[in-house]
């Protein structure tokens, strides 16, 4: 609402209250007033009526007039009433006034229901001198009763006394007017003034004094209101327009000052902010330039350093995944001629040796693999996947892992679980690298005594359990003050444990990631030469319905693809002699037919003129990788639905991602297990 709507808003309930109250109170103060005039009136016409009656009456006794049917009426009652009776036919007034009584002689003189009412009163108050009653008499009209005793007095006696001492005259025409005793009420003067004339009267002075009241307040509204909106309201409306437009931007805006009044002060007052404002818009465009020169001189910096960080982690990926396949494709011919080396047949200590071979294989595998789960967390592309799993299977996992080394070292490996845990939902496979982890640490670092795995259950909350894995060991202990690092990338108890136990550091890591991950968390208890317990928590959904689990040995896996899959072809893609010796030795063992391709090239060709069960396909090959090798191959109306599978030394989630996004089937990572390999075909051939 706008000052000005609101300052009339308000001045015209100042001015409409000012007004109810002087008419309200003109009101009653008229009433009062004309009440008080017509008391008077009444007053007035009983101290006549009174001088009167009591002038005749003296008049008439001290006379001597005997009293006759002519001289009757100079009694004071029969005159009074004569009086009244003749005074409508001088005065137009419709004024009522006589002396009553209960036990008149004079009918005339008879007192009425109201006047009877007033007597009693009298009589119940003998120290009431007057009566005021409003009232409504017979004919519907309302009166002013205005009532006043008359008491026997001492001279009343004179004629109503004792019989026998009145005057002759009364004494023979009257028998019952005797033995009235002094202060006894025998009547009272009624005097009853219309409220017509009085209520006439104080509508004629109202509605004057009204009129006059309306027509003066609404001449000071507007004069009031006039003054207020030229010497505040307009002034203000000013000081408004000028703020806008300096809201606006005009900075030149002044407001001009001619008085010296409070609204001029700040008249005054608004051009000083102005100026000042002014002033600093223009230090302050000034310092945007400033900035704004900074700021793109910044941002170009963060540009630049934002592309040489990209370039860094791409150099860093593309490092990493290189590595990987380098070390990745030696590896997979270091385990694949272990393979056919024993299974040719091999003397005690060929075996032993081959064992430590391929224990060091395994170790470097393991290496590798850590340093691509960290870098893979670190970049924020750790997934998780989503399916039934049983803790009881992934306990029993880890121990099957564990126990020869368990063995080897004379120590109890033990678990503990709760009855009755359900089908849950989770990544298995990370579940079971998080708790092997911890494990295989904990065999690491006992030389006697036990190794046992524990799980509790913490908390069930609408269907989501909370659980605890932990690893408790009689181990070397680690010291506290070493322990809240433990968790960091690459850290030990203290550095002589690489050289002493190895390992990368990279385990305790990757298990915090993986239960942060899953909503949970890791910790450690533990003391020097009293062993330590590494725990971790995670929050698992329960799942439904049950989980269908088989479990095959290489051999039986290979024995059931020499059955049902004998002679079936197969296409091996791959650049590397050796992979392809090991690959092909190991599908002819299974009964399979393989034809060789050594690039995409060569694949592409062989896929158009043969129809194959299946195709194993290496990634990064000359001429043409597999990738695109596998989309011309696709594109082939004869290929559409061949079974891909990428065998390949690229183990990121990325690599994966773009063979099944090129049309492969599936994706197996060098270096291939044996059981792992027949597993894969026997899937993709059955």
């Amino acid at each position: 609402m706008s000052l000005k709507r609101r300052v009339w808003l308000w001045l015209i309930a100042v001015i409409g209250l000012i007004l109810v109250s002087d008419l309200s109170i003109s009101y009653f103060k008229l009433k009062h007033e004309l009440r008080k005039q017509t008391e008077y009136d009444a007053r007035l016409v009983y101290g006549f009526m009174m001088a009167t009656r009591r002038i005749y009456q003296n008049q008439f006794i001290e006379s001597g007039v005997p009293l006759t049917g002519k001289t009757v009426g100079f009694l004071p009652a029969h005159s009074f009433s004569r009086i009244a009776h003749d005074f409508p036919n001088w005065n137009d007034s419709n004024l009522i006034f006589n002396n009553v009584s209960d036990q008149p002689r004079n009918p005339r003189n008879l007192a009425d229901a109201d006047e009877l009412s007033a007597m009693k009163w009298f009589r119940a108050n003998p120290a009431a001198k007057e009566r005021l009653d409003t009232i409504r008499a017979a004919d519907g009209k309302g009166y002013l009763l205005y009532s006043a005793p008359i008491w026997v007095e001492p001279f009343c006696l004179k004629c109503h006394g004792k019989a026998e001492e009145a005057p002759a005259s009364i004494r023979e025409n009257y028998d019952a007017a005797y033995d009235y005793q002094s202060g006894e009420l025998r009547g009272l003067v009624s005097i009853k003034v219309p409220t017509a004339t009085y209520e006439r009267r104080f509508n004629e002075i109202w509605g004057q004094q009204l009129l006059k009241s309306l027509i003066g307040y609404s001449i000071l509204l507007m004069v009031v209101g006039y003054l207020l909106e030229s010497l505040v309201i307009r002034r203000i409306e000013r000081l408004k327009a000028g703020a806008e437009r300096i809201a606006a931007g005009h900075y030149e805006v002044r407001l001009p000052v001619r008085d010296e009044d409070e609204l001029c002060q700040l008249g005054a007052s608004f051009n000083d902010m102005a100026e000042q404002v002014s002033c600093r818009e223009k230090e302050l465009k000034a310092h945007r330039q400033h900035l704004e020169q900074l700021v793109d001189e910044r941002t170009l910096q963060l540009s630049e350093a934002q592309q040489k960080a990209e370039q860094a982690n791409r150099a860093k990926s593309a490092f990493l995944a290189n590595m990987s396949h380098e070390i990745r494709t030696p590896l997979n011919a270091i385990t694949g001629m272990a393979h056919l080396i024993r299974r040719g047949g091999l003397s005690s200590e060929q075996a032993q040796r081959l064992d430590k071979l391929e224990m060091a294989g395994q170790h470097l595998l393991e290496t590798i693999n850590a340093v691509l789960d960290l870098s893979k967390i670190e970049a924020g592309k750790l997934s998780l996947e989503s399916i039934p799993l049983r803790l009881e299977s992934i306990v029993e996992n880890v121990c099957s892992m564990l126990q020869p080394k368990a063995d080897e070292k004379g120590l109890q490996l033990r678990r503990e679980l709760p009855d009755g845990l359900p089908l849950l939902l989770g990544d298995p496979t990370r579940l079971q690298q998080a708790l092997l982890n911890f494990a295989g640490n904990a065999l690491k670092f006992t030389d006697q005594g036990h190794v046992s795995i524990h799980i509790e259950r913490l908390a069930d909350e609408n269907g989501v359990l909370t659980l605890r894995f932990s690893v408790l060991d009689t181990g070397i202990g680690i010291a506290p003050e070493v322990q809240s690092r433990l968790f960091a990338a690459f850290e030990q108890a203290d550095s002589s444990t690489t050289r002493l136990y190895g390992g990368s550091g990279l385990g305790l890591t990757i298990t915090r990631r993986i239960a942060e991950a899953m909503g949970g968390t890791v910790g450690v208890r533990s003391l020097p030469d009293q062993g330590s317990c590494f725990w971790f928590t995670v929050c698992l959904p329960q799942a439904s319905g049950t989980l269908l689990e088989f479990s095959l040995q290489a051999s039986d896996v290979l024995q059931q693809l020499r059955e049902n899959c004998r002679q079936r072809r197969v296409l091996l893609v791959d650049d590397e002699p050796i992979n392809r010796e090991i690959a092909q030795a190991l599908l002819e063992d299974a009964g399979l037919t393989p034809d060789i391709a050594r690039d995409g090239v060569e694949a592409s060709h062989l896929a158009r003129l043969q129809n194959y069960d299946l195709i194993l396909m290496d990634m990064q090959m000359p001429r043409m990788d597999g990738i695109e090798a596998c989309r011309q191959i696709r594109q082939h109306s004869g290929n559409t639905r061949v079974r891909i599978v990428a065998m390949t030394a690229n183990a990121f989630a990325d690599d994966k991602a773009r063979c099944l996004a090129a049309g492969m089937n599936d994706f197996l990572v060098k270096p291939i297990k044996p059981q792992d390999f027949y597993a894969q075909l026997l899937r993709w051939l059955s």
